[in-house]
């Protein structure tokens, strides 16, 4: 386990393989007990120490809640009322000669509503049960048995991945694979480009929470229950 703030630094600052070489792949790593990042770092031919490295050995709770926090929940934010007002004007220039533009409005409104609660929530609830857990495994901090059980929260956050990539697969049809329509200008095609990068950064971030993330506080919290620890 990484143990300082300045491995945890260090580590963050490392590259792993871009939603985009991800998707080229072919490969679908947002589903629940989809391949997990091994396998896809594997199938992109990824230096396996760079793979252990970066995923295997740093990615301790602490790491990997770090990293959402620090490079993507603000910027996704951020990005998402961007899109928000890219989408409603668009509509409203161009929706009386293409009226999927109202429907593609309406699906990020939808989406940028259930991600802005999603990590409403896993801010102020999830992550810090799961970095107190976390911290219990470790021996740094004493937590009652019931504190320990955080299988309800997983499965919510789950089901709220599940939903969202619904959304983004619906975005992803209306939208003809994120082809802007012709005779909208080149706002338009920037805006259908920014959709395909949310798009691929979201599923990357959905494989990191689904196959990464929730089955090592699995494994730790049935470890706690049991009364041992791997580290011990």
């Amino acid at each position: 386990m990484i143990r300082t703030a300045d491995s945890i630094r260090r580590i963050v600052r490392s590259q792993s393989p871009s939603a985009e070489s991800i998707a080229a792949a072919g490969i679908d790593p947002c589903r629940p007990n989809g391949p997990l990042p091994g396998e896809v770092w594997c199938e992109l031919e990824v230096p396996t120490n760079e793979m252990s490295r970066a995923v295997r050995t740093g990615s301790t709770c602490e790491f990997l809640i770090l990293r959402v926090l620090r490079r993507e929940h603000a910027d996704l934010r951020a990005e998402l009322r961007q899109l928000q007002a890219r989408a409603a004007a668009i509509a409203d220039r161009h929706g009386s000669r293409h009226l999927e533009l109202h429907v593609i409005r309406e699906l990020v409104e939808e989406l940028a509503s259930k991600l802005v609660l999603h990590m409403n929530a896993e801010e102020s609830t999830v992550f810090p049960a799961l970095l107190d857990l976390e911290l219990a495994y470790l021996g740094e901090r004493y937590l009652p048995a019931a504190s320990m059980r955080v299988g309800d929260l997983l499965e919510s956050m789950a089901e709220e991945h599940r939903l969202a990539g619904q959304t983004l697969q619906r975005l992803c049809r209306e939208t003809s694979g994120f082809c802007s329509p012709g005779n909208t200008g080149s706002e338009s095609q920037e805006f259908y480009g920014r959709l395909r990068t949310l798009y691929s950064g979201l599923r990357h971030d959905l494989d990191v929470e689904n196959n990464v993330l929730f089955p090592r506080v699995t494994q730790m919290e049935a470890e706690l229950l049991r009364g041992t620890s791997l580290l011990h």
